[in-house]
């Protein structure tokens, strides 16, 4: 009986195997398009937009410019920051700017940029949020 299964099993490998789509199993033609639901095939990226320039001054003093897409939630500008700077734990860090009547408010990471900041030719201030009571608590020692 064993036998017989492997003989089967051998003789199968010799025939190309399809494996059944969810849509065959229900009688359903094959599409010409490609469904992004299939293993291996993400989405099309959406369109970045053009870049706009900010300039962010840094603990130090100085200032830097970063380039972010048009529409780009201010996280997208933070992380450009920290990765700039190599710092792990972002969370402690933010970015702060004057709104159009002079009051200091902290960039809104989950609103795009534009809408927070009308004119991009203004510095926005990286700074320091908060930092633990224990050090310790850092993952990263130079952060």
């Amino acid at each position: 009986r064993s036998s017989d299964l492997q003989d089967e099993r051998l003789a199968r490998m010799g025939e190309s195997e399809t494996k059944p789509t969810p849509g065959s199993r229900l009688g359903i033609q094959p599409s010409g398009g490609i469904s992004t639901l299939e293993h291996g095939h993400r989405p099309p990226a959406s369109p970045a937009g053009r870049l706009v320039p900010f300039k962010v001054l840094m603990l130090d003093d100085t200032q830097e410019t970063f380039e972010v897409p048009q529409r780009a939630p201010g996280k997208v500008l933070l992380d450009a920051v920290c990765n700039h700077l190599n710092l792990v734990e972002g969370d402690y860090f933010g970015l702060e700017f004057q709104d159009h009547r002079k009051i200091t408010v902290w960039l809104d990471l989950l609103k795009p940029v534009l809408k927070q900041i009308r004119r991009p030719k203004h510095v926005i201030n990286f700074v320091v949020k908060f930092f633990p009571p224990d050090h310790t608590q850092m993952q990263d020692r130079k952060s």
